[in-house]
């Protein structure tokens, strides 16, 4: 009975000594007390102390003895019921390096595994340790090849992960969206022929996975995601069928700036959905109990807030969210039907190009869109003037804007100031027209040279001169 750390240190220190007596009797030995502690019915850090000398044998042993395998897995696996969160958590993370070096010894003796991790996870919150390692241990088996996985009802399981795609630390989304995928993919054989149920957590399913693709920027998450889209895409009719309703919603999480908070209307919220009440509000409703307080959202940063101290950390994390995004909607797109793509291809035309992510967004769902399809000519003429009209005109986008205005409005402060001085003719200002930054700039160059002799107006021209720079350098890379 040691603290926490303690028993970690020592762990690791006993699964060194095991692996140099890995082919001398005392290996077995050493193994068959720790498995005997996981008898003890005391307090629980003696068992959670065995879990983690053997969770560290297990990972490093080049090979378990044969007499002692199958025991080792039995006596693990009893630990998954047991009444410490910890000791749950640090079985089924033991059981991990057993599943991956001998996955048909833990298949044989581990009958219903697979069944009895989801009712363990139909007991837990978002709070509970043991549910991320639970579904490290179920994703891995679902890529076993356990007969058990094919008999899954994929709309029974998946709203039960569902709360933990949307936990507030990185492990535990991680974790449900592995397995969300593999879930998918052991389900495959079943998609064409869904019951009204099913397409609605499938619709749920859809909505989630997008909803995340623009919240998150963990690259192993958004490669999950991404493969568990592409699954669900090769059904032409369950993408009609479960995501029509929403492509809108989904392009405008697209394009949504990236430093004002997400609009939760935009957000899924299953706890309010009364037709998906009956398949599993009551789990939804406990991660909404349970979560942070802070509603606001925002593009690739999900709960946190805006980083200002690292703006270009953030500016490519949105850029490949945004990216991602328009992978999975132009995959989407790829299978709608010849109205519904007309539809699709009206609603991205009425986009509003003048803002310049719109328009890039619209871009790049649209190649992507191209590259899934293979006749791309039926669509091309819809979009094809648009899109030439963009390239030629020039225009401030709407992202700058309000810089623009605000820069033009200094401008003529700062000519009235200089016309107080007799720098300039007042009369001359109320002609001035101001089109352009490029404008700004000649006319701040131009100014009478005796300013000199005014330091607080040459500074106030620098200042807009430096603003209308970096106005124009924001515009061509928008541009771009």
């Amino acid at each position: 009975m040691v603290v926490a750390p303690i028993r970690e240190t020592s762990a690791q220190a006993l699964s060194i000594i095991c692996n140099r007596l890995h082919d001398r009797p005392q290996c077995s030995s050493l193994i068959s007390i720790l498995l005997n502690l996981l008898k003890h019915n005391g307090t629980w850090e003696i068992r959670h102390g065995a879990l983690l000398t053997l969770k560290y044998t297990f990972n490093i042993l080049k090979e378990i003895p044969n007499d002692i395998r199958i025991p080792c897995v039995q006596a693990v696996r009893q630990c998954l019921q047991d009444e410490s969160d910890d000791v749950v958590s640090t079985a089924a993370a033991t059981l991990l390096p057993l599943v991956t070096q001998y996955e048909s010894v833990v298949l044989d003796c581990t009958s219903g595994l697979i069944s009895e991790l989801i009712s363990l996870l139909d007991s837990m919150d978002d709070l509970n340790s043991a549910a991320s390692s639970i579904m490290n241990l179920l994703a891995k088996l679902l890529a076993s090849n356990s007969a058990e996985k094919f008999k899954l009802s994929f709309a029974q399981v998946l709203p039960k992960i569902f709360p933990f795609c949307r936990h507030h630390t990185l492990p535990f989304r991680l974790a449900a969206i592995e397995t969300v995928m593999k879930i998918i993919e052991a389900s495959q054989s079943k998609l064409n022929t869904c019951t009204s149920e099913e397409l609605s957590v499938l619709e749920r399913t859809f909505r989630l996975l997008f909803e995340r693709s623009i919240l998150e920027s963990d690259d192993k998450i958004l490669a999950s995601i991404e493969q568990a889209w592409y699954i669900l895409c090769q059904s032409n009719l369950i993408v009609q069928l479960c995501t029509y309703s929403s492509y809108q919603r989904w392009i405008c999480l697209a394009v949504h700036p990236a430093k004002v908070p997400i609009n939760q209307a935009l957000l899924s919220n299953d706890d309010q959905n009364p037709q998906s009440a009956s398949v599993m509000d009551q789990d939804d409703r406990r991660y909404l109990s349970c979560s942070t307080t802070n509603n606001h959202q925002y593009l690739a940063m999900g709960f946190t807030v805006c980083h200002q101290e690292a703006p270009l950390e953030q500016d490519r994390a949105v850029i490949k969210c945004r990216r991602l995004a328009a992978r999975l909607l132009g995959r989407l797109f790829s299978d709608y039907d010849q109205q519904q793509s007309n539809d699709v291809l009206n609603y991205l035309k009425n986009l509003n190009f003048r803002s310049a992510v719109q328009r890039m967004v619209a871009g790049m769902i649209t190649i992507e869109w191209a590259k899934s399809v293979n006749n791309v000519s039926i669509h091309e003429n819809i979009l094809q003037e648009h899109f030439q009209k963009a390239l030629n005109e020039t225009l401030y986008f709407d992202e700058i804007a309000p810089a623009f205005t605000k820069l033009k409005r200094d401008f003529t402060s700062f000519m009235h100031d200089c016309a107080k001085q007799r720098l300039c003719n007042p009369q001359s200002i109320e002609s001035i027209e101001l089109h352009s930054v490029d404008h700004i700039i000649e006319l701040c160059d131009n100014v009478h040279s005796k300013i000199d002799a005014f330091p607080q107006l040459n500074a106030q021209k620098q200042n807009i001169r430096d603003e209308a720079e970096r106005i124009q350098n924001e515009s061509e890379t928008l541009a771009l």
